[in-house]
């Protein structure tokens, strides 16, 4: 390959990493050189005929690297639109790294959706479109409705909870889309989810946990319930998580973990981690002085029927109300 090739190619990649896209090959010559590439280590082919450099893609996680296929998906599919999932991902909803695979698109024909070798097709004789970050997506309302008819519930309710928070739409629009919708596969179990989302949610791990509670049964007292600090009542109170009640009255917390609480600096503040685990140890202490248990959880023990029904047990805590599933 000449040098002119080789060069035309840096700036290739160097355009498409500042426009977060993965690159395709625009000609046989440039196709050989970026499978020398991947042969040798320095490019990685992530999907089919989709390209990126090893060095540049390992930084991304997950969630960044699907929007990069996705975005190079629709530059070479016009057609298409992506919905469900992928949709939530591209509008900057909370979207669980275990709904990235398959990628959802709907297309104007009429017919069903099947998933086939990592994409899952939809049709709709009738599409409505919005570009977002340059990807054409599904519009939000219809997005999240999507999600709230197709998705497990704790999913469900992670993807609608931060819709809400982040003010791309309001309860009341979706209710309304979900009304027109008669007859819609799900339709009245969406009805149903949208009653019980809440945009107080801080993360999806917090609302993925609260999913799972209402799916097993048990009622949510409240969730970000603020208390005031017992050692200094003019501090802004401490706010927990979700909060369940037991039988005699009394509450319990449950704090949900994840790495974000630890490795994010808007959450971390520049603090050292130590420095995270003792504040996090003395927030606890000041709790439960007002008699209140609390119960530390992460989404992944979550997902365990068996784990999370036995820890709560432990706590007082038991299935009250039928579950939704």
């Amino acid at each position: 390959m000449s040098e002119a090739v080789t060069i035309e190619l840096s700036n290739y990649f160097e355009d498409s990493e500042t426009q977060r896209v993965c690159l395709f090959a625009t000609s046989r010559a440039e196709r050989n050189s970026m499978v020398r590439r991947v042969d040798s280590g320095e490019f990685v082919c992530p999907w089919p005929e989709l390209y990126a450099r090893t060095s540049y893609w390992s930084q991304l996680n997950r969630g960044e690297q699907t929007l990069h296929i996705v975005k190079a998906l629709g530059i070479l599919h016009k057609t298409w639109a992506f919905s469900h999932a992928t949709a939530a991902l591209v509008h900057g909803f909370s979207v669980s790294y275990n709904l990235l695979d398959p990628i959802h698109f709907i297309t104007e024909t009429s017919g069903g959706g099947q998933a086939v070798e990592g994409l899952c097709h939809h049709r709709s004789k009738s599409l409505k479109s919005e570009a977002v970050g340059g990807i054409r997506v599904t519009p939000a309302t219809q997005t999240v409705a999507d999600c709230l008819r197709a998705l497990p519930l704790p999913s469900a309710i992670a993807i609608g909870d931060s819709a809400l928070r982040s003010g791309r739409i309001d309860r009341q629009n979706l209710a309304d889309y979900l009304a027109s919708a008669k007859g819609a596969r799900r339709i009245r179990r969406a009805r149903q989810i949208t009653k019980l989302l809440d945009p107080r949610a801080e993360s999806g791990g917090e609302s993925f946990v609260r999913g799972r509670l209402i799916e097993l049964g048990f009622a949510v007292h409240d969730i970000q319930l603020p208390v005031p600090d017992p050692e200094a009542s003019w501090r802004q109170p401490f706010r927990l998580d979700i909060v369940l009640r037991r039988p005699d009255g009394g509450l319990v917390d449950l704090e949900v973990d994840g790495r974000q609480k630890y490795e994010d600096e808007t959450m971390t503040r520049g603090r050292p981690m130590a420095g995270v685990f003792m504040d996090e140890r003395q927030r606890e202490a000041r709790i439960t002085a007002h008699g209140i248990r609390i119960v530390r959880i992460t989404p992944k023990q979550a997902r365990d029927d068996k784990l999370l029904l036995k820890k709560l047990e432990a706590y007082g805590l038991s299935p009250t109300v039928e579950p939704l599933t």
